[in-house]
C-alpha cells in the first residue's frame, strides 16, 4: 500500500512538473526584437493564460522606460545587447532587445521573434481578420505534447491571449475570428497545486487572490472560478489536503 502511496505520489508530481513547463508563470513578449539607436519598442509580461500580467515588476539598466504594470516601452541610446526582465513573487522572465546602428533596420531584419511554449513547435502562422476593438494582428498556432496552442499577437508581438485546441482540430481564418481564449488545453489551476500548501501558496500557485468565500460552513472547502468551469480546493488545519477540479459545458 505505501509502495502505490509513493508511486501516485511522484505521478502527481511529475504531472503538475509537466504541466508547469508547458505553461510558464510568467514569460515577456516578444522574446526578442531588434531596433535602432534611439526606436521605441513595447514588450508585454503574460502571466499562464498569455494574458497581460499587470503584477509584474520591471527591471532593464541603461534605458530610458515609460509605462507600469503588463507593457512598458524602453528606449536605448547605446548599440548593443540588452536584457529586459519582468519578475513576480516565486518566478521571473526575460527578453533581449538587439539595438544596432543607423537610420532604420536593414532588409530582411527580424523586428521580433517569439519563441514556442516549452515542449511546442510553431505549426502556422495565420493572418487575423480585421475586427473591430481587436489589435490580434496574426495567430502563432502551436503543436505541444497535449494538442494545439493557438496564440493571439499584436503586429508589435504583444500576446493578446492564448487558448488550447485538440490536436485533429482543423483551423482556418475566419474560425479564428471567432475565437475565444479559455484554460490551456483545457488544463485547471488545480494541476499547480500540492498537498500541504497553506492558502498564501495556494493563492500564488494559482496566481490568483479571487478565491471566493468558503462553499460550507467549516470553512475548509475553497473554490476558484475558471473559464471553463472551477477548481474546488480542500484546507484542513489551513493547509491544502485535496482539490477537485468541475468542468463546465
Amino acid at each position: 500500500m505505501k509502495r502505490n502511496l509513493l508511486v501516485m505520489s511522484l505521478l502527481v508530481l511529475l504531472g503538475s512538473t509537466l504541466f508547469a513547463q508547458e505553461t510558464p508563470r510568467l514569460a515577456i513578449t516578444p522574446s526578442r526584437a531588434t531596433v535602432v539607436v534611439g526606436q521605441t519598442k513595447m514588450f508585454r509580461a503574460v502571466d499562464a493564460r498569455g494574458v497581460p500580467d499587470n503584477s509584474v515588476r520591471w527591471d532593464t539598466p541603461f534605458q530610458q522606460m515609460e509605462g507600469s504594470g503588463a507593457d512598458v516601452m524602453v528606449t536605448y541610446m547605446r548599440a548593443g545587447d540588452y536584457e529586459i526582465s519582468a519578475h513576480i513573487p516565486g518566478a521571473s522572465a526575460s527578453a533581449h532587445l538587439k539595438v544596432i546602428e543607423g537610420d532604420e533596420l536593414p532588409e530582411g531584419t527580424e523586428k521580433w521573434v517569439l519563441d514556442n511554449l516549452p515542449g511546442c513547435k510553431t505549426k502556422r502562422i495565420i493572418p487575423a481578420v480585421p475586427a473591430a476593438g481587436s489589435d490580434n494582428d496574426v495567430f502563432s498556432v502551436e503543436e505541444c505534447p497535449r494538442g494545439q496552442v493557438v496564440r493571439a499577437l499584436s503586429a508589435e508581438g504583444l500576446e493578446n491571449w492564448r487558448t488550447g485546441l485538440p490536436e485533429d482540430t482543423k483551423i482556418n481564418s475566419d474560425d479564428l475570428a471567432n475565437l475565444q481564449p479559455k484554460s490551456l488545453l483545457g488544463a485547471s489551476v488545480c494541476d499547480n497545486l500540492k498537498v500541504g500548501m497553506t492558502k498564501d501558496e495556494t493563492k500564488l500557485a494559482v496566481r490568483s487572490s479571487d478565491l471566493q468565500p468558503p462553499l460550507n460552513p467549516a470553512g475548509d472547502l475553497w473554490t476558484l472560478e475558471e473559464p471553463r468551469g472551477e477548481c474546488r480546493i480542500t484546507f484542513i488545519g489551513g493547509r491544502v489536503t485535496k482539490w477537485k477540479k468541475i468542468i463546465g459545458n
